[in-house]
């Protein structure tokens, strides 16, 4: 079993953005300027997050744990995909 590697894991998802046609850097304007953040704690997020999450173009860039749904009492769609996030 090989260790974690963040940066490779970092790198893949870039380059994922890329194969998508997605240029990571460039705004994506369409977002009605709302910062990815976490819908409970109401903290926006930072650095590769911030950038990862908002490339997407979410039209409501909320996120929670799987955790939180279950805390909040919620359930996870079947088929439901999720999204990484670096600490």
């Amino acid at each position: 079993m090989s260790k974690f590697d963040i940066y490779e894991t970092v790198t893949n998802l870039i380059v994922e953005r890329f194969e998508a046609g997605v240029i990571p850097w460039h705004m994506p304007w369409k977002t009605a300027s709302a910062i990815p953040r976490n819908l409970v704690s109401k903290k926006p997020y930072r650095g590769f997050n911030f950038w990862y999450l908002l490339n997407f173009g979410f039209e409501r860039p909320y996120f929670l744990t799987f955790k939180q749904v279950k805390d909040l009492g919620g359930k996870i769609k079947k088929g439901s995909s999720s999204f990484m996030i670096v600490f």
